[in-house]
């Protein structure tokens, strides 16, 4: 008799070895990892977990159709949102660990990320690198502290 154990699914013979494959070889830069672990398929959008180096910022661009919610797994993002085409710079907003905050489609927005962080990115849309970069507009936006 095979020994169970109460958190288990299935009875042992009825279980399989795990998938344990990203969705596709990622994306580094200077700004940390990009890990997509999945892209559609039985779930709409793209699951990805983003790995920020210490200093970095992200984004500084805003999606023409996508939107992504943020969950912070360490560290902490100061997050800063605006009008498209706006030139001012807003007040951050400090989000910390297990905590998650939304962006929409047509708001432009950048992260700093000032002792490097973990977040896990639930995006509407897929997002392998060549559908995301065809989805955000690239613009200026400085943040306090930059010259």
């Amino acid at each position: 008799m095979s020994e169970e154990h109460p958190t288990d699914p299935a009875p042992a013979s009825h279980r399989r070895v795990a998938l344990a494959k990203l969705a596709d070889d990622g994306w580094k830069s200077d700004a940390g990892v990009i890990d997509n672990l999945l892209h559609g398929g039985f779930h709409e959008g793209t699951v990805s977990v983003l790995y920020c180096a210490p200093g970095s910022v992200r984004a500084r661009h805003w999606h023409r159709e996508d939107d992504h919610y943020l969950y912070v797994v360490s560290g902490f993002a100061e997050y800063y949102e605006r009008e498209i085409g706006s030139t001012l710079c807003p007040e951050a907003q400090i989000f910390h660990e297990r905590e998650m905050f939304y962006t929409p489609p047509g708001r432009e927005h950048a992260i700093r990320f000032p002792e490097g962080a973990i977040l896990v990115s639930i995006s509407s849309r897929t997002r392998t690198h060549e559908e995301h970069e065809a989805d955000v507009v690239r613009v200026e936006f400085k943040l306090p502290g930059e010259g």
